[in-house]
């Protein structure tokens, strides 16, 4: 074939399928004359792309039931099931077939479908579905669904369904034979929905809503059919589990199906309201929503999560360009907000769907819309033309003569609006800083010893944190009206207790401001990420790595939508980015580059911002082994902090200190350790975290050193400060108990170490991954304290995933590599194996 016959092929192809199929024959009969090998061309791609089609409409079961049945429908033809007697089939699917069956008896005459498991297909879990689909059909009673008469179990233990006879055509079908206008189709499809709205009454959600599950009587009255994966909603809880490890069985029709239900999520009828928007979207336009290539499920999962579908207007076929017209609009936001990728966005319930519909129809204004005067006002002259058209004629002949007077008067008025907004947005804006104020005042002065101030029992020596404590009991009850400044005073508070090192308080408050901001403004607002962040920032701090991550993330995705609306996106990106760089994830430094540019273009260069920026790009170079840069870094972050009084430079000066140990420049490491641990001192106090943390700087200096007495004296000392305030869990005392666990197998008692070591293994492993710096230096100190019991091949296995752990994330010159390779020639040359000692040598080289 020819290029130009190859797109004569492809034209006549397209224009084909924009027909009806009893069309098709008569249109390739006047343009094929004289060519049938360019008509068979044709027909063969016709024929092509409708099994293509059927197979993406039928359920992966369905597809292989002809496969897995060994009964043919012949066999069960003229068998007795009951009282009735198989005629044929009409119908097969997922989980058996289709017949229908006339009494057997005398009683009298009745015609009815019954459904039966196909022997083969009997499995456990398939005749569990089956049984319930029974059981839902039997509580469910209403003249657009098709109604269950009888039921029960064949005499080889097969269940089976009588249900109500219904004759007619496939939704679309049925639409396209009998020509039906879109307002006839819109009413056609508003029964569908009352079916399902009553389905949905009944606590039952279908789960399969599609075409070939809607057939339309020869009279017009449509039938909801195949309840065969529903679902109780009242059975969720107790069924959700199981659920969500039997994907390969769930037997959804994808191109119907709705984003959660492809990815397995927990379902609600907003499922429903999904494909029943899929469903309208084809009966309007002739097409489905989605342009596949393929019926690859994958290709078929992306466009339904993340593929955003044309507009009904633009995608209609050209035989209904007629309706194209009523669908701009109205029809194209109903059925387009049906369908939102997001469940809690679409129409509340099919009831709500349903009646949009109707009030476009009607001509009234609908949800899907934006409720505007300007539409309101359109919808109302489409309704009343007549009485429109009289009243601007009228207008007309008023509009002359008052329109300058009206033009001054308004621009007076906009002038007068602008100046209330302005000062009545000043208003709200002091009333609530007021309000705080004055909470924050009434905290503070329950640290007041005199006789009047609030607390009626209070101690005289009350400090300012058991105020906080005492104000943190009473926002309940005294801002209960007041739900916004509520989760301000709680966002406060629980930052002052984060500050303070109470974590746990800190991380309730935060929550209950999380709560709150999401009642007042949805999930999407900057105020609830906000919440989101410093929530996820205690989780962070207390070890919890994975639901901070989670929450960093939720935070970060609501705030870069809208950027310029708060302050936090730069501290996101570098939280987010410090977290990913404990599990040696390389994108941390990316997060740390963003937040660093916004920080120059906003401050410039020489801003505290911007040191802070630094010194975590310094940090993911220093996680690495790249010391060079690390050093230029933090320094660059130090010039910063001493042109900006008061600000907190510790984190450059413990980094640089870790640096200069590595190249003996013991006293100057122990300068900038003192520097450090004077600064959060002075700042947090003697037993928060970061100072113990930053005293360990202190134990890690004399360990380098060789003065291991020295080194567990520190360690001692900071994990009395540690028990006195920090929950075992803290990752601050998980540090403290490593360093513990290392001194001690260098001072001879390495038995007494290893369960140290061996805690916080476990304790990292959980939340952090295998491969990572964290882990791979743990092991590195356990595998040590094994070579010390002699315990050999235990240090070997540990040693050898150190090494190769670090080896793929750090540089070549990275003093954590070297320090592997150097204790694999040590373990080789104990354990007299000098081959690989030489080995382990050669590359330390």
């Amino acid at each position: 074939m020819t290029p130009e016959q190859y797109q004569q092929v492809k034209r006549l192809f397209h224009a084909a399928l924009e027909r009806l199929p009893g069309e098709r024959r008569a249109f390739l009969d006047s343009e094929c004359t004289g060519s049938e090998a360019l008509r068979q061309a044709v027909e063969q791609l016709l024929v092509a792309h409708e099994q293509a089609a059927s197979f993406i409409e039928a359920p992966a079961l369905q597809r292989a039931a002809p496969l897995l049945a060994g009964e043919a429908a012949a066999a069960i033809e003229g068998r007795a099931i009951g009282p009735y007697r198989i005629i044929r089939e009409i119908g097969h699917g997922g989980m058996g077939a289709v017949y229908l069956a006339a009494r057997a008896d005398d009683e009298y005459r009745k015609q009815v479908a019954i459904k039966l498991i196909r022997r083969g297909l009997d499995t456990q879990e398939i005749v569990r579905r089956f049984i319930g689909e029974r059981q839902i059909l039997a509580n469910l009673d209403h003249p657009n669904i098709a109604r269950l008469y009888d039921g029960g179990t064949t005499p080889d233990g097969l269940p089976y369904i009588v249900m109500e006879f219904v004759e007619g055509l496939p939704l679309i079908e049925h639409c396209e034979r009998r020509g039906l206008t879109t307002v006839e189709r819109l009413k056609l499809f508003r029964s569908v929905c009352a079916a399902v709205h009553y389905a949905h009454q009944n606590l039952v959600i279908h789960r399969d809503i599609k075409p070939s599950n809607i057939l339309v009587t020869e009279d017009g009255t449509a039938k909801l059919l195949d309840f065969g994966i529903a679902k109780v909603l009242r059975a969720d809880a107790a069924e959700s589990g199981g659920e969500a490890t039997r994907t390969e069985l769930r037997a959804l029709t994808p191109e119907y199906a709705s984003p959660e239900q492809i990815r397995g999520e927990r379902m609600t009828t907003a499922s429903d309201v999904y494909s029943l928007g899929v469903v309208l979207y084809q009966l309007l336009t002739g097409l489905r929503p989605y342009r596949l290539t393929s019926d690859d499920p994958l290709e078929i999962s992306r466009a339904i999560c993340e593929q955003q579908p044309e507009k009904p207007s633009d995608a209609a076929t050209p035989r209904h360009r007629v309706a194209a017209s009523q669908l701009k609009g109205d029809l194209d936001n109903i059925i387009l907000m049906a369908m939102r990728k997001e469940p809690q966005r679409r129409y509340s319930s099919v009831e709500q769907f349903a009646d949009d519909i109707r009030r476009s129809m009607e001509g009234l204004p609908v949800l899907a819309r934006q409720d505007t005067f300007g539409y309101r006002a359109a919808k109302f002259v489409r309704r009343n033309k007549a009485l429109a058209t009289a009243a601007a004629l009228i207008a007309l002949t008023l509009i002359a003569g008052i329109i300058a007077t009206a033009w001054q008067a308004r621009r007076a008025a906009e002038q007068s609006r602008l100046a209330t907004e302005q000062r009545d947005r000043a208003r709200l804006e002091q009333d609530k800083a007021q309000r705080i104020n004055a909470f924050l005042q009434q905290m503070l002065a329950y640290a007041n010893p005199s006789w009047y101030a609030p607390g009626k029992d209070k101690r005289r020596d009350l400090t300012v944190l058991e105020a906080l404590d005492e104000a943190a009991r009473h926002i309940d009850q005294e801002l209960t009206e007041q739900p916004e400044i509520k989760a301000e005073i709680h966002t406060t508070i629980g930052d002052t207790y984060r500050a303070l090192g109470r974590l746990g308080l800190a991380g309730a408050h935060f929550e209950a401001a999380l709560n709150l901001r999401r009642d007042l403004f949805g999930d999407r607002h900057v105020k609830v990420a906000e919440s989101l962040y410093y929530l996820g920032g205690v989780k962070t701090l207390q070890g919890d790595w994975r639901t901070g991550e989670r929450l960093y993330r939720e935070a970060l995705a609501i705030q870069r939508d809208r950027p310029n609306d708060g302050n936090n996106l730069p501290y996101m990106l570098l939280d987010l980015g410090n977290l990913l760089l404990t599990k040696s994830d390389a994108t941390a430094e990316t997060l740390f580059r963003e937040a660093l540019e916004i920080f120059r273009n906003k401050h410039g260069d020489e801003h505290v911002t911007v040191a802070i920026a630094r010194e975590y790009l310094g940090s993911a170079y220093f996680e690495r082994g790249d010391y060079e840069r690390a050093q230029a870094e933090f320094e660059e972050a130090l010039n910063v902090y001493a042109k900006t009084p008061g600000s907190l430079s510790a984190v450059s000066r413990l980094r640089l200190s870790t640096i200069c140990m590595t190249r003996r420049q013991y006293g100057q490491a122990e300068a900038l350790i003192h520097q450090a641990v004077d600064q959060y001192v002075e700042h947090f106090g003697a037993q928060h975290f970061l100072s113990l943390g930053a005293r360990n700087y202190l134990a890690e200096l004399a360990f380098v050193k060789g003065d291991y007495r020295a080194a567990k004296r520190e360690i001692l000392a900071s994990l009395h400060l540690a028990l006195q305030t920090s929950p075992e869990e803290r990752s601050e005392y998980t540090g403290i108990r490593a360093a513990l666990g290392r001194v001690m197998s260098k001072l001879g008692q390495a038995a007494r170490g290893e369960p140290y070591l061996r805690d916080i293994l476990a304790l990292r492993s959980r939340e952090l991954p295998e491969t990572g710096r964290a882990i791979a230096e743990i092991k590195g100190d356990l595998g040590e304290c094994l070579m010390e019991q002699k315990r050999y091949g235990e240090a070997e296995t540990l040693f050898v995933e150190s090494y190769e752990s670090l080896k793929a994330s750090q540089v070549a010159q990275s003093p954590a590599l070297k320090e592997a390779l150097t204790r694999l020639v040590t373990l080789y040359e104990k354990w007299r194996k000098p081959e690989l000692a030489a080995q382990y040598r050669t590359a330390l080289s």
